[in-house]
């Protein structure tokens, strides 16, 4: 599962995170007198996690809190491969869409598609205010080899359809078509700007000029983002050096600007760029840089509109080792 988003890249830890402060301090002398006087036993780091996530629930929608074995199961879609049935998702609206069946994956098989809802597993209704990545994580994620029972309502339809799966051992590609579409014009779909895309697109790229293409269609339409360094690289190979590419800059953190590196190997090639109402954050920049420097030709919807750029900071945790504050 892959949220949408832009992570910026993992940041040191912030000290400001363990000050005594007032506030700090408040919490810690409420969790004392429920550690010690409520009439129950409570798992204390568990209600330290629930504070944590009420907190930045209270932020913009895309800042997050992971524990470390959330962050585990968050990373691994973006670091090579995972096991499950095979789906990108978000939450909306107390509701699990799918956003993406990975080609070759159990759920793509099945005939999950972009767009379906799923509303029950195991007979019963995941739909609610309840409904969290973590949740999700524990109903779909799971070894290989063991079955899950669907129900899904397809595309904007209420029709229900059930399906059994499989789950699987699931390769996480970020390149997921490349070939030349007609004479010498290339064609490359990118679903996700993972910590592979950079090397994927450069192997794609030159398997497209060894095939005759001088010219290229890139696909960004249904990608939600991910690592800005992999855009930042793959831009690079269509620019000349010392252009503007993007710009971060915060309340507490200065301006940064990210120019072209070198003078891009395929900057002379004729270029297009695929978007629609789901190409975010990373894609957006890349699409962007493309657009500002007057390098190609933007071709589809307006996108989804994600000017917001997370770094992730460790969150020290007693019991299960650290955590992370991904920090808009």
């Amino acid at each position: 599962a892959l949220a949408l988003g832009l992570i910026l890249g993992r940041g040191c830890e912030d000290g400001s995170l363990n000050s005594n402060s007032r506030v700090g301090s408040r919490i810690s002398h409420i969790l004392d007198q429920i550690d010690v006087l409520y009439v129950d036993s409570i798992n204390r780091e568990s209600l330290v996690d629930a504070a944590v996530e009420a907190i930045v629930d209270e932020l913009d929608p895309h800042t997050y809190y992971f524990s470390q074995s959330e962050l585990e199961e968050m990373a691994a879609p973006m670091e090579g491969n995972f096991e499950g049935i095979g789906v990108e998702f978000i939450i909306q609206n107390d509701t699990l869409i799918v956003v993406n069946a990975i080609a070759g994956g159990p759920s793509e098989k099945a005939g999950i598609t972009a767009g379906d809802r799923i509303v029950k597993v195991w007979g019963e209704e995941i739909s609610g205010a309840d409904l969290n990545n973590k949740r999700v994580m524990e109903l779909l994620k799971g070894d290989r080899g063991t079955k899950v029972d669907l129900s899904l309502l397809h595309g904007s339809s209420n029709v229900e359809y059930d399906v059994v799966i499989v789950r699987d051992r699931i390769p996480i590609h970020s390149v997921v078509a490349s070939f030349i579409l007609e004479e010498n014009v290339g064609y490359i779909r990118v679903i996700r700007f993972s910590a592979t895309t950079a090397n994927e697109f450069a192997e794609a790229m030159q398997d497209l000029e060894r095939a005759g293409a001088t010219s290229v269609i890139i696909d960004l339409r249904a990608n939600g983002g991910g690592y800005m360094s992999a855009a930042t690289d793959m831009i690079d190979r269509f620019l000349d050096k010392g252009l503007g590419i993007v710009y971060t800059e915060g309340k507490a953190s200065p301006r940064r600007d990210y120019i072209s590196k070198y003078n891009g190997e395929y900057r002379s090639w004729p270029l297009a760029v695929l978007i629609d109402e789901s190409s975010a954050s990373a894609s957006e920049i890349f699409a962007g840089a493309i657009q500002d420097n007057d390098r190609g030709l933007i071709i589809g919807r307006r996108s989804f509109g994600k000017g917001l750029v997370q770094e992730e900071f460790e969150v020290p945790n007693s019991q299960e080792g650290s955590g992370a504050l991904r920090l808009t």
